[in-house]
């Protein structure tokens, strides 16, 4: 692991898709390179074929277009496997740098230069569910179906009928938090320690923080089996929402693969691009769990419904692609919070919080807000210069400041070196193939 941690490119900044397209040419021959299909804006979407191995392995960079790591850590991992005679005969490799093109693009703005709060905010674009690569794999299950996938995720789902991976591994990233790990299904302990160890080892911290979603189950800190659409669906309903008429998307490629193959391998690693060490902090605090997270539920509730208000307004540009993306996000926000005010009445929320889950639910949300706000304002750019709209854009920049700064002044937070991040969602697959 040494080794190949050595070899690792000291990147700087992220990759343009244009500029991932070239870099995969020159690493792969010609023969060596799939296309896939298009995107819903015709962008091809390509992948690296290597190796001869009997199973399959599928690796996709921009599972979400706001993620760029593991656009890097795919062009790193085709080094490593072109190098490795025994990784390729070990599985044949399925590597997608950029599985979302279009929405990688809307992110550009942010990717060269010195990472900043302030950068990203104003750079960032997160697709829809149903217009994701990754949430809008067909699902039918209950009262509800989604079958109306995006011409990107088509691409990886024709991939995937054909090759059927006994490895799927979606490149996720963070944007401030600690580091966590979502699993498929139990693992050896080792492969733990291993993974915590190497975030260690990294000077990236674990996240300590709340849980995604109560029903979560945990297999080590920071290490959970990963929340499947089934288990989200039934949690929606147990706790007073419809689901079958409010769902918008599909089912993760996880979800998906575990179906084609039950014994398969699934791993999300969520790796930040900034950290502050109170996300690890387990020390008690005076507050309780419910009260902790009912703050940052209220909170984060009323931001979404200030955007859902501005959206209503005269002049908004509806074809904007930041609209779909605010519209669609909000909604599905604020009824999954909903859920999660009404399991508060559980008993375990009455216990102590800690400094993590604190800094997790006030200093973090704020960053979230500051750049969901981001978006609005790129939508309002995006939209009529009316009196109206230009007075609210100034207001929505005064917000996103209010926040930024917040977090400034509460948080002593450090950006993490793109080559640390790399190395870890490295670690992650290979530390795990002694184990299959």
């Amino acid at each position: 692991m040494k080794e190949l941690f050595d070899n690792v490119k000291e990147y700087k900044e992220f990759l343009t898709v244009d500029e991932l397209d070239d870099e995969l040419r020159r690493l792969c021959d010609i023969n060596e390179i799939l296309n896939l299909g298009v995107s819903e804006d015709g962008h091809k979407i390509l992948c690296a074929r290597l190796g001869n191995g009997k199973n399959n392995a599928l690796i996709f960079g921009a599972p979400h277009p706001n993620e760029p790591i593991g656009c890097l850590t795919s062009l790193e991992l085709i080094k490593i496997i072109k190098s490795s005679d025994y990784l390729r005969k070990k599985y044949t490799w399925y590597i997608v740098p950029c599985s979302d093109p279009d929405g990688v693009i809307l992110n550009e703005p942010w990717f060269k230069g010195k990472f900043s709060i302030k950068k990203y905010a104003y750079g960032y674009y997160r697709s829809p569910s149903m217009l994701q690569s990754e949430w809008s794999f067909p699902i039918k299950y209950k009262k509800y179906t989604f079958n109306k996938s995006p011409k990107q995720n088509d691409a990886l789902r024709k991939l995937i009928d054909k090759i059927k991976p006994k490895i799927n591994y979606p490149l996720h990233n963070a944007g401030f938090s600690g580091a966590f790990f979502l699993l498929s299904h139990k693992m050896p302990k080792t492969y733990y320690s291993q993974i915590k160890g190497l975030c260690k080892r990294l000077d990236v911290p674990l996240d300590n923080g709340d849980e995604m979603y109560p029903f979560m189950k945990k297999l080590d800190d920071s290490i959970s089996i990963v929340p499947f659409f089934e288990q989200i669906y039934d949690f929606l309903e147990e706790n007073g929402q419809k689901p079958w008429k409010t769902t918008e998307g599909g089912q993760p490629s996880i979800d998906y693969v575990k179906k084609l193959v039950p014994d398969m391998f699934g791993v999300v690693g969520e790796i930040p691009y900034m950290y502050d060490k109170k996300v690890e902090d387990k020390s008690k605090i005076s507050k309780t769990r419910r009260e902790v997270n009912r703050k940052k539920l209220i909170e984060s509730t009323t931001s979404r419904e200030f955007i859902l208000d501005v959206l209503k307004l005269k002049g908004i540009n509806k074809k904007s692609p930041f609209y779909t993306m605010l519209y669609r996000g909000a909604h599905a926000y604020i009824r999954e919070q909903q859920a999660k005010l009404r399991k508060l009445k559980d008993k375990k929320y009455s216990a102590q919080s800690t400094v993590a889950e604190e800094f997790t639910m006030d200093v973090m949300i704020k960053f979230y807000i500051a750049i969901n706000l981001g978006a609005l304002h790129r939508l309002l750019e995006d939209s009529k210069k009316t009196k109206e709209l230009i007075k609210l854009d100034k207001e929505v920049k005064k917000q996103i400041e209010r926040n930024i700064k917040y977090v400034e002044k509460k948080s002593k937070y450090k950006i993490i070196p793109i080559k640390n991040l790399i190395k870890i969602q490295i670690g992650c697959l290979f530390y795990a193939l002694k184990y299959l």
